[in-house]
């Protein structure tokens, strides 16, 4: 539901709002389900009471976010940090706080509201329409209840119309908004050399003896990781579609139910030509309009369209074409422009009609009606729709028995495969990275490398891992993590440290370069004197990647601008690629007033919603810092 919820929001108060709510309603109502059976309260006061199970809910969920983010080491490092807990303890202060004022300050959502959100949530969706039946499933799946499920919906909905207010209540002032049109479209002339390290690889030279002593003083980064096999077992929606064979008559039943989804819209053909105005020069759209009005008198006394449009069109993606634009449908093209084509007769050549782009002077070619395609047409697409609705119904049904025979006979997964008509099957070793296919999932990693299995020997618990696809495992076999003997790593220690090396040598000669640079020498010079390769940019933008993962383009950009005839010049690391040295030559700010609508449009809803995040931050911090919370944390 979180998905669905994040894919139909933006904006930075948005994603605030998706932080907030992500911890407690991960599990869809389950901090619910535990309060029930929770005593100790660990905050409590001006409307707040959070339980220990509810805490270690939100825990436990974040280090899953962590977790599939950076990876199980760093996931076990943070979780362990005192200042981890309380950071996620405060965000759930926090969310209630927001609930409690939120509702005693009357913001509503409707039950036409809630019931739209619901309805267009697409976990929800068979073959694009509302399930009721699903809905409910999913949600006792999740340990909740609709009812406690859309108490949720509530308040989720409640706090984005807070936030949005806070966001249109922004006010973005010209000389702020001009300020970074200048930054968005500045120019740097710029030069750089490349000292790569390949440059100096052939004049390290590395000792046995240096091989040892780093082998002797680091052995512990020479163990070989704990690795793992297991058998598992798979229950999955896509396989469990594969078996299935429904009837035609099936078919033929959902084909008549559905014939909405195989109905082709209304498609038209038009050429067109533009002649472009933009901003607030009145004269200017005057003579734009009189210029295409010419045009359609010409067009309509007989001349060749698409050699008008091919010699006065300003679009000159369809200029070339004569104008064509091809079929298209309704919500493809400006508002005004798709209302006239709409209207037209085949044939019709338009009046000038006015979008932000200019006047256009349009001919519609042909009318592709509205259609519904034939059952025969659309056989293999149903075939899956109905598999795929089939193989939900009894994954669902196939769920509740895999939990129940992994945790009720968990010395093998033998019963469980059988129960759900599978086999077991086997992985190859890995690590606690992970490994190919399945076994790059971090929770199916997490599960392989549990207490549970790992030292108890007994099955997983069933390991969601992903919307469609459950998976129980156990132990095969345990590899354990040793330090590798020397010789089986002396030539992996050679290469590091030539490596090391030469990139030291690269990074030695680039920060002389610069030191020259700042003195006063010659570039030309000190690139021949070093042999490095050297390239130049005389009008670089914020948009240009130079190469190396847009790191050149960024830090060229946080440079500081030359100052009164003096070179400003940095050495830039680009890991592995060496040492990049940058001579800025000269910065040229973009002029506010000829930025393009959109730009100024974009930029200004991003002002806003900055703007509105820091309001709504600050309205969040007050409520925090107003409240009378006592916390009881166990240690």
């Amino acid at each position: 539901m979180l998905t669905s919820i994040r894919e139909n929001i933006s904006g930075w108060i948005a994603w605030l709002i998706v932080i907030l709510i992500s911890i407690p309603f991960a599990l869809w109502g389950v901090n619910s389900y535990f309060e029930a059976q929770s005593t100790v309260v660990v905050a409590k006061g001006d409307g707040v009471k959070i339980t220990d199970r509810q805490l270690k809910s939100a825990l436990d969920r974040q280090a899953e976010i962590i977790r599939s983010q950076f990876g199980p080491k760093a996931a076990a490092q943070t979780v362990e940090k005192p200042a981890f807990r309380q950071q996620v303890l405060d965000s759930l202060i926090e969310r209630q706080l927001l609930r409690e004022d939120i509702a005693d300050n009357g913001f509503r959502l409707s039950d036409a509201q809630l019931n739209a959100a619901i309805q267009g949530t697409p976990d929800f969706q068979v073959n694009g329409k509302f399930s009721a039946e699903k809905y409910a499933r999913l949600v006792s799946t999740n340990r909740s209840s609709p009812a406690q499920y859309e108490n949720s919906i509530r308040a989720e909905q409640a706090m984005q119309q807070v936030a949005a207010g806070y966001e249109k209540s922004a006010i973005v002032v010209p000389s702020r908004l001009n300020q970074l049109l200048a930054l968005k479209g500045q120019q740097r002339d710029m030069q750089y050399a490349l000292f790569e390290p390949s440059l100096y690889r052939d004049s390290v030279q590395i000792s046995e003896q240096q091989v040892r002593q780093q082998y002797d003083a680091s052995k512990e980064s020479y163990r070989s990781p704990e690795m793992v096999s297991v058998d598992y077992v798979v229950l999955s929606i896509p396989e469990l579609a594969k078996t299935i064979q429904p009837a035609e008559e099936k078919l033929r039943e959902y084909y008549e139910e559905n014939k909405d989804q195989f109905r082709s819209e209304e498609q038209r053909k038009a050429s067109h030509i533009l002649v472009a105005a933009t901003g607030d020069d009145e004269a200017a759209w005057n003579k734009a309009k009189e210029k295409a009005a010419q045009l359609a008198e010409q067009a309509r006394q007989g001349g060749d369209f698409s050699a008008l449009a091919s010699e006065n069109s300003d679009d000159p993606g369809s200029a070339k074409k004569g104008g064509d634009l091809g079929f298209f449908g309704k919500g493809a093209m400006a508002p005004e422009f798709e209302k006239k084509v709409f209207s037209m007769q085949q044939g019709e050549i338009s009046e000038p009609v006015k979008t932000p782009f200019g006047y256009h002077v349009i001919k519609l070619e042909e009318i592709r009606p509205e259609a519904v395609k034939s059952f025969d047409q659309v056989r293999d697409k149903i075939l899956q729709a109905v598999r795929k609705e089939q193989a939900e119904n009894q994954f669902y049904e196939l769920a509740e028995v895999l939990n129940n025979t992994v945790y009720e006979q968990p010395d093998s997964l033998e019963p469980a495969a059988e129960a759900i008509n599978a086999k077991v099957k086997t992985s190859e070793l890995f690590d606690r990275n992970g490994g190919k296919g399945l076994f790059s999932n971090p929770k199916i990693v997490d599960a392989a490398f549990s207490e549970q299995v790992l030292n108890e020997g007994i099955n997983s618990d069933t390991v969601e891992a992903d919307n469609e696809t459950l998976v129980a495992l156990r132990i095969k076999k345990r590899q354990q993590s040793v330090i590798q003997p020397y010789e089986a790593v002396k030539q992996q220690i050679r290469q590091q440290l030539i490596t090391e090396a030469a990139a030291g040598m690269a990074k030695e000669k680039a920060a002389a370069m610069v030191k020259s640079l700042l003195a006063g020498a010659d570039w030309s010079g000190l690139v021949q004197q070093n042999g490095v390769q050297s390239k130049q940019e005389p009008a670089l933008t914020r948009d240009k990647d130079l190469g190396f993962g847009g790191k050149l383009t960024a830090s060229v950009f946080r440079m500081p601008a030359p100052a009164s005839g003096k070179p400003s010049a940095q050495s830039i690391d680009l890991a592995d690629k060496g040492q990049a040295v940058v001579k800025l030559n000269q910065v040229t700010d973009a002029d506010p007033a000829k930025a393009a609508e959109a730009d100024v449009a974009r930029i200004k809803s991003v002002l806003q919603s900055r703007f509105g995040a820091e309001f709504f931050t600050a309205y969040r911090k007050a409520l925090r810092q107003n409240a009378d919370i006592e916390l009881n944390i166990p240690e």
